[in-house]
Parts: structure tokens; C-alpha cells; sequence
């Protein structure tokens, strides 16, 4: 297990960190660091610090200078190229530990700057190694989390004192070396139980998690920061609906003055009728109005997502005193998961794709077409299918008091281009009905259909759109 506030207090009053210049600096991996320093009268001496595992410590390493493989190699991680740049050759004047809190703060100056060094020695998700100015504004830090607002440019706030609500002893150290020596010897010889490895294995899978959900909030907010209401289209048709006497059929364009005042140009299609360009802008207006609300939704379920994350993280020390049994769930992702994919379509033939509101089920040939039209879909589910062009059929499966937004149908609509004979081109147009309107032919091919009651959707292929819906897929298969 990771060293607790009293252990890391006995070690680093053996160090000689005050007074010794940083020479050198090494990222192992992810989790670690390597320093090499020199002091004046302790002369050369490294200093191994791990982070965000079950075995995180800080400790001085004792013997001859060690090298590890990855030290040899000379590429450096972008954390390890900050360090280099910023920190070594700076003297550390100070280190204090925080309260009864795994948490150290050293004051580095390197020729006219000073930083401070923060090294929270967790085990979860709030250990990090943070470089950051006299005022506590981050400079760089291995760790990024943008939900936590430890980025560049930041202000750190450092947590109050806190009194940890259990007592942990110090582990006795039961030989004649320093207690740095006692602790190397400890990690060293100490192997890797099925308890450790379940608590390695659950930090890592809680960071990959959160990780994905972070990526995943930030690709939302900046499509949300670019992409517009709609609200210009529909003043824009609005405005021309008022002034529909002006507009001559063929223009490429009309200028008008605006609800506002202000002289504006608006350009038309020149094949349109006057009735027929407001309406494209109304379509323009509804199209952008709807993708922003699916980001605005989505952003609130993938805020959701990440308070749920956090909330179910636990501390090395909760995880240690938890059963194997316990913890083997918890390394396997045997709790309750959000997503529904699936064990429901687990046996489904074709592809199965969520889209953080509908189920989409996909044939890809005409035997998983009847299958899923057959065994997996109800009358109220959505069919949909290209016109002229073979291809897979897409079901939307449907959920109660709830209607089929259209961007839904733009992601069901892709997918029907991709699995057809139109997989090729810009756009086509496609069928759209629920599948109780649609009627087996008899005596034809097998999974042959004749749709009524459908709407026809010219769908446009969308590259961004079909990376996404297979992004998607591929991280359900990850959680199931």
C-alpha cells in the first residue's frame, strides 16, 4: 500500500532537500519521477517519487547511482521537457509538508525565478506533480484535469488541513538503516499480492474512465463554442418572409434593412422560388437550433457521467481494507453500469451503436436484416433504408414518451448509407417509417419488406459524424 502522511513525514526529515541543486530529472512512466541532486555535503543523491498507484511513495534511493532502461532511452514526456527546461538547476530551498495531508510543497529557485513544487503522494485521482509560481498559478503539471481545473494558467488551491478519519501508524522499521532505507527495502522485496495488483488495476481503470469522459466533455464544449442557435437564419427568414414582395425570382441576392436598422445583404438560390429560400433558412434555423440542443445535451450527460465517476473513486486506504471478492468487482467493472450496451443486444447479429439517447441496431446482409427485424425490434421501433440502392437495415429502437430527435435520424441515416450500395456518395435519399408499416413481401427474397406510411430523408454523408458513432461503439464494447 501507498505511504501514509506519518511515514512520508519520517522520510523526508531524513532527506537533504534544502540546499541541494537539481541536476537532473527522469519520467520514468506515467506514475514516476527520478530526481538526481547534489548537496554540499551529502554530494550526489537521487530521489524516486511515484504517484496515482497503489504504491505511491517518496524516498531516497540508496547504493550507487541507478539507471533505469527508460533513463537510457533520452526521449522525454512532455511533464519531463517542462522539468528540464524550468527546474533543473534550481536549488531547493525548502520543502514542508502540509498538516497531517501526503502532500509536500518545495520552493525551487532557479537563477532569478523561484516555483513551487507540489508533490501530492495519492493513490487516486487527486495525486499530481504541479509546478507552479510564487502566487500558486500552474506552470505545467503531470497530470491534466481540466474538470478540476489544474491546467496551465490556473489558480491552485491547495485543500485545507485535514485530519485523516483514520489512525494509520508509521510501518516499524525493523532494521538498523535509516528509515528511507527501511521503506526502499520494503517496496523492493515486498511482492505484488493479488490485493495490490486489484488496487493497481482499479486506479487504472478509474483514470482511463475519466480520461475518456474529460476528452469527450472537451470535444463537446468546443463544438458548443463554434456552433451557433440558428438564431441568424431565422431572423434572416423572418426578415424576408416580411419583405417577400421584394425578392425577384432568379437573384443571387437582396439587400434589406434589418429589424434593427441595418443595411444587410442575404444570399438566395437562384433555382428558388421567393416562398421556397425562406423556408430553406427556416430548415437552416431548425438544423442548427437542433444540434445545439443534442450538445447542449449531451454536455449535461457527460457532466452527469464524470460527478458519478468521482463520486464512487476511492482512496488506497478505503480500497485496502475492502475483501478480494470486493475488489475483484470492482477491478472488472462488475458494478452497475450506465451504459445499456449490452448485455440486452449482447446476442444481436449486426452492429449495435448508442448514441447517448437511442439504440441503433444495424444489418449488414440480408440475414442479419431478417434476424433483427425478426427477433429484435417491435412495431414502434424506426426503420430506415436507402431508396434505389440495396443495402443493411438501421432500426432505431424506441424509447417510451420520448420522440426520435433529428439528430438521431442523421446518425441512423449515415449508418444506412454506409452499410448500402450508396456508400460512395455525397448523399441519397432514404425510407423512414416504424416498423409495424412495414409488410413482408410474400414469396420474395428473404428480409424483402414494402414500407408505408414512411417520409423520405435525403441524408448528406457525414465523415465527423460516422467517427463518432464508431467511437461511441467501440467505447461500449470497452465497458461491457
Amino acid at each position: 500500500m501507498s505511504l501514509n502522511w506519518k511515514e512520508i513525514s519520517l522520510i523526508v526529515e531524513e532527506l537533504p532537500l534544502a540546499g541541494s541543486r537539481i541536476q537532473k530529472i527522469y519520467q520514468l512512466n506515467y506514475h514516476t519521477l527520478i530526481f538526481e541532486l547534489y548537496h554540499r555535503e551529502a554530494h550526489f543523491w537521487q530521489l524516486y517519487v511515484e504517484i496515482g498507484t497503489a504504491r505511491s511513495r517518496i524516498h531516497r534511493i540508496s547504493g550507487k547511482k541507478y539507471v533505469n532502461k527508460e533513463m537510457r532511452k533520452g526521449k522525454t514526456q512532455r511533464f519531463n521537457q517542462y522539468l528540464r527546461s524550468h527546474i533543473e538547476g534550481g536549488i531547493i530551498e525548502s520543502c514542508v509538508q502540509k498538516g497531517q495531508d501526503r502532500l509536500l510543497i518545495m520552493n525551487i529557485r532557479r537563477q532569478m525565478t523561484t516555483y513551487v513544487l507540489i508533490i501530492r503522494l495519492y493513490s487516486g485521482s487527486k495525486a499530481n506533480v504541479i509546478v507552479c509560481d510564487e502566487k500558486f498559478i500552474i506552470q505545467d503539471l503531470m497530470y491534466r484535469r481540466p474538470n478540476q481545473h489544474e491546467i496551465s494558467k490556473e489558480q491552485l488551491i491547495l485543500p485545507p488541513d485535514r485530519k485523516p478519519s483514520k489512525e494509520f501508524p508509521p510501518r516499524e522499521n525493523t532494521t538498523h538503516s535509516t528509515y528511507n532505507e527501511f521503506i526502499e527495502s520494503t517496496y523492493l522485496t515486498e511482492h505484488y499480492d493479488e490485493k495490490d495488483l486489484l488496487i493497481q488495476k482499479i486506479h487504472s481503470r478509474y483514470e482511463q474512465q475519466l480520461s475518456r469522459l474529460l476528452k469527450e466533455k472537451e470535444k463537446i464544449d468546443r463544438e458548443r463554442s463554434s456552433f451557433s442557435d440558428g438564431s441568424e437564419y431565422k431572423k434572416a427568414a423572418d426578415l424576408l418572409s416580411s419583405n417577400i414582395h421584394l425578392i425577384s425570382k432568379g437573384a443571387a441576392s437582396i439587400r434589406l434593412t434589418s429589424f434593427e436598422g441595418d443595411e444587410i445583404e442575404l444570399d438566395l438560390q437562384r433555382k428558388l422560388s421567393p416562398g421556397e429560400n425562406i423556408q430553406l433558412y427556416y430548415q437552416k434555423y431548425h438544423k442548427h437550433k437542433a444540434r445545439r440542443e443534442y450538445l447542449e445535451t449531451s454536455a449535461d450527460e457527460v457532466n452527469r457521467k464524470i460527478l458519478a465517476l468521482k463520486e464512487t473513486e476511492k482512496d488506497d486506504e478505503e480500497l485496502f481494507v475492502l475483501s478480494l471478492g470486493e475488489l475483484r468487482k470492482l477491478a472488472n467493472g462488475d458494478e452497475k453500469k450506465e451504459s445499456s450496451m449490452k448485455r440486452m443486444y449482447a446476442h444481436a447479429p449486426g452492429l449495435h451503436f448508442f448514441n447517448g439517447r437511442f439504440d441503433i441496431l444495424v444489418g449488414r446482409n440480408v440475414n442479419e436484416n431478417d434476424e433483427l427485424l425478426r427477433r429484435f425490434t417491435k412495431g414502434n421501433d424506426y426503420w430506415m433504408h436507402t431508396r434505389d440502392y440495396p443495402g443493411g437495415y438501421v432500426f432505431i429502437k424506441a424509447v417510451r414518451n420520448k420522440s426520435i430527435d433529428l439528430e438521431t435520424i442523421l446518425d441512423a441515416g449515415n449508418l444506412a448509407l454506409l452499410f448500402s450500395k450508396a456508400k460512395n456518395l455525397a448523399k441519397a435519399d432514404t425510407y423512414f417509417t416504424q416498423v409495424k408499416y412495414l409488410k413482408r413481401v410474400k414469396g420474395g427474397k428473404k428480409g424483402t419488406v414494402l414500407p408505408s406510411n414512411e417520409k423520405n430523408y435525403t441524408i448528406e454523408r457525414d465523415e465527423k459524424r460516422i467517427a463518432r458513432l464508431f467511437e461511441l461503439h467501440k467505447e461500449g464494447e470497452e465497458l461491457v
